[in-house]
Order: structure tokens, then C-alpha cells, then sequence
């Protein structure tokens, strides 16, 4: 009614209805007009390679021309920026590691696209482990396996992808899992790390990489070598950086990955990511099952353990204007069954004792990453990771099927470890300055909780502070020291230093040179366990010395194209001096860990590799020796060598796109000496360890662009199972064991299916 009236009103004013319907369209008009005016102050820019494909992640500084005012901002998974009430003129600089930078000055507010051209840098050249962010001329003598190698070797954990590795050994163990050695240094100066987070739980000083399943994981970045300067202590012979994928960039997808392996192995997981403005969400799951597998039928018992896995993951990011937030948690579950082939009781009854190992892994981390300006950028973690070790053993009735729980206090046992980390790293990179640097903390607390540990439970823990600088002196030349400086609540860590040296000869030769020290301290495990059973007694030792080492090396990268041949040449010489080198070693009738004076590894190794189009080649060579100074004998063993070689071919039709890869991997014998101690008297025994090939093939093809990927091969075509471990000479009666190294020839299916909107 207030409306009618304020119509009839106006309307007196008018001449006729005519005249007040074109007052009202003009005063509508002007005002639509105002605002769009007014929402033409917010600008988009779009941000898209030569394929017409959106840029993620790129760093777009924002400079105001009249007052010099700086703004980063980072565009979304579509490529996207925008700038609202922007004052024009001002700079645009983009940056990012794949692309050339592209400077523009703007001066008018309209949306705009804008393309980058391509650094030519291909993925598999990348590396972030150990350097101020992606580059792909690491200082660090870095070994990086893609997704793409991931699936052309049907790995289903990280044990499998080292199964190839040049200079890398893999060992198994039925109770304990997977080992892996580098350059001759053992699995407990190997640091593993998923995302930069320590993981935690070792068994016999080593991470059972057969319990990282890499359904997630968008590539391993392997340094080989110390970076105890950056990650501390257990880094001392090398890390394993496992990094999971980041997400879709669409807004929604999901699929189902089947793996199946006719020598017993049924895998399948699902995944989904929810992806809306600048949140994205990824949820993973699923199930691993073994049945376990024997060269010859023992009945019960399986030389290859039967096992069972489930795992859960969940990864939240959100990206805010400069700053990057992201949190994973992530759930692994295993149990491995080892029933005995030794039936007792026999003919009154039947029954036998069978031992149950279950893992439980619970891991939580939070990370920021904050761009502080195009050149400067700040990165905190957050972590807690929980791990539990259970071993039970039942007396199981082979009549009835039922089992009971083993009253035995020595064939029961559980261990918990927990870990704690905070890590802030905050860098300065510019390209266009001589002089850069990186500079952090880094607090560790970890402890142990189990009835085998000295007063059920022990901690220690670990807070430093690390920096280095990178020098350009001229533009081919990086120089590069670092330090390391520490405080362990159980040792006095020595200042740890290194020096790293990169120098750009020619376009395709690039020099490298390190000095780095090492360090590990004894684990709470190696300082007060206390083991006994009615087969052997194991003690831990409180006067351990912590283990410090030395190492260099050499290496050259050539890089060569002749028309559309690219070659590639990778010699590198390496030297590992440990001193205090703690060791596992007989004494009278138990066992106790005690340190070695020195420990030495040297080599060397050389990859060749040539790609042409669709076809890639590569062979690798390793020469790798081992010498050993035994504490408290009169008996200085000699340098003992092992050589490896590896080969590759991989093809691929573009029609069809269809990939072939054939990979082959020979670990030839490897001699080494270990200290027996007896009743008061050490010998030296040499165990020599027989040669072997492995050699996989895989066939790769999509279907329905892309939604469907069927993957098929044959794993160990060679038909290897076991071989001589060692063959025992000296002052003990000769002995032959046999190691387990595969499960015969098999083959496998994967199928991937995924949908996406």
C-alpha cells in the first residue's frame, strides 16, 4: 500500500506514464551501472601452460608501480588468482620451477589469461629432499622414482621399488620384514621419512619398508649418503623421502585399484578427493592379504609368511591467500602368521606353536607452508607418530582347532614407541643474489615402552638447530656449507658440518663434490633391552659409544641431445669412514651390542641411459667394498667388494599408448666379516653371500581415456627363491644359511579404475 502511494504520488509530477517508466529504467540503469563499475575493481588472472592447462601452485608477485607495495599470491588447482579494489599500474612477476618467468606490467583491471612457457624440466630431474624448494640442479647426489616408475614396476611398497635400485641390497626376514642397505651402510643409519616425517619402529635397527604401502604416494626421493646435517641422527648413511600425492585438481574423483599375483597376494584399495575453492580433501583405504608362499610344500609352516594389512589415510589442505595448510593422518594394521611345521605330541595328540606378529602404526602430522615473499618462505611441522610391536605365541590343537595363549613370559612380548617432532625451516632463495640461506630447528622426543626394556620404559630426546648458506660466487659455481649444532639428553653430539659444491662445467655437464659428518646415537632398543628365551639371550649396552662418520663424494651428471637422442652419464665415487660402528655380536651364550673402531665403505658406480622419443634404455654398474677394524682382535680384515648391475628398457606406442618395461637387477657376491666372541676369544669369520638376477616384466594400458588402466607382467622370471648366504671359514666348522630373496616366478594383474567430474 506504501508503495502504491509513493506511485501515485510521483506520478503527479510526470506528464504521463510514459515519462515515468523512462525516469525509472534510467535511474535503474545507473544504478547497475555503479556497480558494475564497482565490481570491475576485483581482477582475475588465469594462469595456463602451452597445453592450455592450469597452473597449480604458481607464485604470482603483485608490485604497486607508485608505491613500490608488494603482494604474493598463489593461484588455485584451476590456475586462478584474483585481485580485488587492485590499483593499476603494477608489476606482474610469476615464478615457479617448471616454468620460464614471466614479467609484465598491467595497466589496465580486466581479466586476463596469460601463458607460461615450459623450463623444459621433466618430473624425474626434480627433487625437493635436502634443497630450499623444487629444483632440478639438487646439490645432493639424489635418486628420484616417479609415479610412472612406481606403476611400470608393479610395486605394492616401498621394498619392491629397491628391488632394482642400483647399490641398494634388500634382505628379508620372516619375523621382522624387509631390510635395505646403501653403499654398504645397513639399514639403521637409513632415515626414513614420508613427507619429511621421521617414521618411527624400528626391529632390529631397521624399518620394514614391506609395511609403506605407496597407493598414495606420488614419488621416492632417495639421498644416498649423510644428511645428518638436516635430519639428524639415524641419517648417516642416507634418507628415503616417500612423498604423497597432493590432490586433484578436479572437483571431484574417485576409483578402486585391484592387485592381484598368482604366488598368493590379493590387494585392493579405494580412494577418493573432494576438491572446492581452495580446500581439497583425499581419503584413502583398503586391504592387503598374503596367503604366504613356499618353495617346497611344508604343510603348515610357510617359508613367506602369510600376512594381512589394512590402512587408512586422509589428507586435508586448504590454501589461504599466502600460506598452505595441511594436515594427514594415517592407519596401518598388519599381522603375520608363522605356524610351526613342528607337530608335537605325537600319537597321543597333536598340537604345535605358532607365533602372531602384529604392527600397529598411527601417524598424524600438521604442515604450514607460508610464502612470505617471492623469495623468502617459511615451513613448520608438526608431528606425533605411535607404534606398537606384539608378538604372541598360542599352543594351537590340531584335533579340536582351538589355541590357547602360551603361559611362557619369553614367547610373549610387546613394545610401544612414541615420537614427537617439531621442525621450522625458514629459506631465502633468489636467483638473482650471490648469497642465499636456509636456516631451522629441529626437536625430536621419542621414547619406548615394553617389558623388555630396562624399568619398562625409557626416552631421549633430541633439539638442534641447523642453517647453511648457498654462494654463487659467479653463476656456475654454488658453494654451499652447512652446520649442524645439537643437544641428545643421553650423548654429547659433536658439531656435525658440511660442505657441498656444485659447478655448472658446461650446458650438459654438471660437477658435484661433498663433505658431510655423520651421526647416530644408540637407540633406546641397543641401550636397554633385555631379551631372554629359551633359544638365546639378547642384552642391551648402556655404554654404548654414539657412532660418528665421515664422507665424501665425487660425481659428474653429463646430459647430452643429438637431434631427438638424449643421453645421459652418471659416474660417482663415494668413501664412508665410521668409527664406534655398533654392532650385534655373540659373547659366551647371549648376544650384546658392542662398537667397532672402523668401518669403512668405498666405491663407486657408474648409469648410462639414452632416450629416444618413446623408448628408454639405462644399465647401471656398482663396485662397492667393505672393511671392518674388530674392537678388542688382533685381526684387521681387508677390504671385501660386491658388484651390482642394472639394466632397464621401457617403450611406448603413442597410438595406443601401450608401456613395456623390462628391469633387471644382478646383486653379485658380497663378502663381509663379523666378530664372534666365545668364552673370551674373538675370531673373525668371512661370510660370503651368493650371487643372483632378478629380472620383472610389465604391460601397461589404458582404456576409456584414461578411466581404466590394466596392468600386467611376470615378477622373477628367473624363478630365484633363495640362495647361500654364507659360507663360514676359520676357526668355526664351515655352515651354509640360506636367505630368502623371492617367492619363484609369478604373475600379476592390476586394475585401476577411477571416475572424475
Amino acid at each position: 500500500m506504501n508503495l502504491l502511494m509513493i506511485f501515485l504520488i510521483y506520478s503527479e509530477n510526470c506528464t504521463s506514464i510514459f515519462a515515468l517508466l523512462k525516469k525509472f529504467t534510467l535511474s535503474l540503469f545507473v544504478f547497475l551501472s555503479g556497480s558494475l563499475l564497482y565490481l570491475s575493481k576485483a581482477q582475475d588472472l588465469r594462469f595456463l601452460d602451452l597445453k592450455r592447462q592450469p597452473i597449480d601452485g604458481l607464485i604470482v608477485s603483485i608490485s604497486d608501480l607508485n608505491t613500490g607495495k608488494e603482494n604474493v599470491i598463489i593461484t588455485d588447482s584451476k590456475g586462478m588468482i584474483s585481485l580485488k579494489e587492485n590499483k593499476v599500474p603494477y608489476i606482474l612477476h610469476t615464478y615457479h620451477f617448471a616454468f620460464i618467468e614471466h614479467r609484465d606490467t598491467i595497466i589496465t583491471l580486466e581479466n586476463k589469461t596469460i601463458t607460461l612457457q615450459s623450463n623444459n624440466v621433466k618430473l624425474d630431474e626434480i627433487s625437493i629432499t635436502g634443497n630450499y624448494g623444487m629444483t632440478d640442479h639438487s646439490l645432493f647426489n639424489t635418486e628420484v622414482i616417479t609415479r610412472e616408475k612406481i606403476e611400470s614396476r608393479a610395486a605394492n611398497n616401498v621394498q619392491d621399488l629397491f628391488t632394482h635400485q642400483l647399490n641398494t641390497r634388500v634382505g628379508y626376514s620372516p619375523a621382522t620384514g624387509s631390510t635395505v642397505s646403501m653403499q654398504g651402510i645397513g639399514g639403521e643409519n637409513i632415515k626414513v621419512l614420508v613427507d619429511g616425517v621421521p617414521v618411527i619402529g624400528r626391529i632390529d635397527g631397521n624399518i620394514n619398508l614391506a609395511q609403506l604401502n605407496i597407493n598414495n604416494v606420488s614419488r621416492v626421493e632417495i639421498i644416498k649418503g649423510p644428511a645428518s646435517v638436516l635430519y639428524g641422527t639415524n641419517a648417516l648413511g642416507g634418507v628415503i623421502n616417500i612423498i604423497t600425492a597432493a590432490g586433484s585438481n578436479q572437483p571431484f574423483k574417485a576409483g578402486v585399484n585391484s592387485y592381484y599375483e598368482s604366488n598368493g597376494q590379493y590387494n585392493v584399495d579405494l580412494f577418493t578427493n573432494f576438491h572446492f575453492k581452495k580446500t581439497d580433501v583425499s581419503i584413502t583405504g583398503g586391504r592387503n592379504f598374503f596367503e604366504g608362499w613356499s618353495d617346497i610344500d611344508t604343510s603348515r609352516a610357510k617359508e613367506w609368511k602369510p600376512k594381512e594389512q589394512y590402512f587408512g589415510n586422509i589428507r586435508i589442505s586448504q590454501q589461504l591467500q599466502r600460506t598452505k595448510l595441511t594436515f594427514q593422518s594415517s592407519y596401518f594394521d598388519e599381522k603375520v602368521t608363522a605356524k610351526s611345521g613342528i607337530i608335537r605330541g605325537w600319537p597321543y595328540e597333536a598340537y604345535a606353536f605358532d607365533e602372531y606378529y602384529k604392527t600397529k602404526r598411527f601417524n598424524n602430522s600438521l604442515q604450514v607452508n607460508h610464502i612470505i615473499n617471492n623469495t623468502h618462505s617459511l615451513q613448520v611441522t608438526a608431528a606425533y607418530s605411535y607404534y606398537k610391536y606384539q608378538r604372541n605365541t598360542y599352543r594351537k590343537d590340531l584335533v579340536t582347532l582351538s589355541q590357547s595363549l602360551s603361559d611362557n613370559l619369553s614367547q610373549n612380548d610387546t613394545n610401544t614407541y612414541g615420537a614427537g617432532l617439531v621442525r621450522m625451516v625458514y629459506t631465502s632463495d633468489d636467483n638473482n643474489l650471490k648469497l642465499n640461506y636456509q636456516a631451522g630447528i629441529d626437536f625430536n622426543l621419542e621414547y619406548t615402552e615394553g617389558r623388555r626394556i630396562e624399568n619398562e620404559k625409557q626416552q631421549v630426546g633430541d633439539y638442534a638447530a641447523f642453517g647453511s648458506v648457498q654462494y654463487k660466487p659467479f653463476e656456475s659455481l654454488v658453494i654451499s656449507p652447512a652446520v649442524r649444532i645439537a643437544y641428545n639428553t643421553t650423548y654429547n653430539p659433536p658439531v656435525i658440518p658440511s660442505l657441498n659444491l656444485m659447478y655448472l662445467l658446461t650446458k650438459s655437464t654438471t660437477l658435484r663434490a661433498s663433505y658431510s659428518r655423520g651421526f647416530r646415537s644408540p637407540s633406546l632398543k641397543e641401550q636397554y633391552l633385555q631379551f631372554v628365551d629359551a633359544n638365546h639371550s639378547v642384552y642391551g649396552n648402556i655404554s654404548l659409544k654414539a657412532e660418528n662418520s665421515h664422507h665424501f663424494l665425487a660425481s659428474a651428471d653429463w646430459r647430452k641431445a643429438v637431434g631427438n637422442v638424449t643421453f645421459k652419464l652418471t659416474p660417482s665415487l663415494f668413501y664412508n669412514y665410521i668409527y664406534n660402528k655398533i654392532m650385534l655380536v655373540a659373547q659366551e651364550n647371549s648376544y650384546t651390542y658392542l662398537n667397532l673402531n672402523k668401518y669403512i665403505t668405498q666405491g663407486g658406480q657408474l648409469i648410462a641411459a639414452v632416450e629416444k622419443g618413446n623408448i628408454q634404455l639405462s644399465a647401471g654398474i656398482s663396485y662397492t667394498g667393505i672393511y671392518n677394524e674388530l674392537e678388542n682382535t688382533e685381526i684387521t680384515a681387508p677390504f671385501t667388494y660386491g658388484t651390482e648391475l642394472n639394466g632397464s628398457a621401457e617403450y611406448r606406442f603413442t597410438k595406443t599408448k601401450t608401456s613395456f618395461a623390462l628391469y633387471w637387477k644382478y646383486n653379485g657376491q658380497q663378502p663381509f666379516y663379523v666378530l664372534n666372541e666365545s668364552n673370551s676369544v674373538s675370531t673373525v669369520e668371512l661370510l660370503k653371500g651368493e650371487s643372483y638376477s632378478m629380472v620383472d616384466l610389465s604391460v601397461v594400458q589404458p582404456f576409456l581415456r584414461n578411466r581404466l588402466t590394466v596392468g600386467t607382467g611376470v615378477k622373477n622370471i628367473l624363478d630365484v627363491t633363495s640362495i647361500n648366504s654364507s659360507q663360514s671359514t676359520g676357526a668355526h666348522q664351515a655352515a651354509n644359511d640360506v636367505a630368502l630373496v623371492g617367492m619363484g616366478r609369478s604373475l600379476f594383474l592390476r586394475i585401476q579404475l577411477q571416475l572424475s567430474k
